[in-house]
């Protein structure tokens, strides 16, 4: 019937409609009703047409979803909502990552016990460090191998290499 098929169509719109909505005007009431909406014209699909049907128009739907789920993600953030809820004088950036990335290289001793985190004296710097494999004792000289996040990795210098 094509009542069925106009009443379907317009569920699957509107739905989809109102979950576009939701991701710009956040609540979650809209985007319920919307999902309601599209679980609905589902059922109809499965009950008018079959399971072939229902499967592709399922398929469909979710295919959808998830490229209007992509965009939302990709411009969120300049979004009304999104700017407003990100601190831009600090998204996308840490000075103190980019920072410690210069000291690979750099030779230092030990503060205390590293079991595998600790602290090391580098020049006039003290940072939080983590040992690349086993336990180091306070005083030992150490190397930085690599700034793997926040973290700064060190491994201990033999004796005859030492700082």
């Amino acid at each position: 019937m094509p009542t069925q098929d106009l009443t379907i169509l317009l569920l699957f719109v509107a739905g989809l409609g109102l979950f576009w909505v939701e991701m710009y005007v956040p609540g979650g009431v809209i985007g319920a009703v919307g999902i309601l909406a599209v679980l609905v014209g589902i059922s109809l699909a499965f009950a008018c047409h079959g399971v072939a049907v229902g499967a592709a128009t399922s398929a469909a739907v979710l295919t959808i979803t998830i490229l209007m789920m992509r965009h939302w993600m990709h411009h969120f953030r300049s979004s009304f909502f999104g700017s407003r809820m990100t601190n831009r004088a600090t998204a996308g950036q840490n000075d103190y990552v980019e920072a410690t990335r210069t000291l690979v290289g750099q030779k230092g001793i030990t503060v205390c016990r590293l079991q595998p985190g600790g602290k090391a004296q580098f020049g006039d710097q003290r940072l939080d460090v983590i040992s690349q494999l086993e336990t180091v004792e306070p005083g030992c000289a150490v190397e930085i191998v690599k700034v793997d996040g926040i973290a700064i990795v060190v491994r201990p210098i033999p004796p005859a290499n030492g700082v």
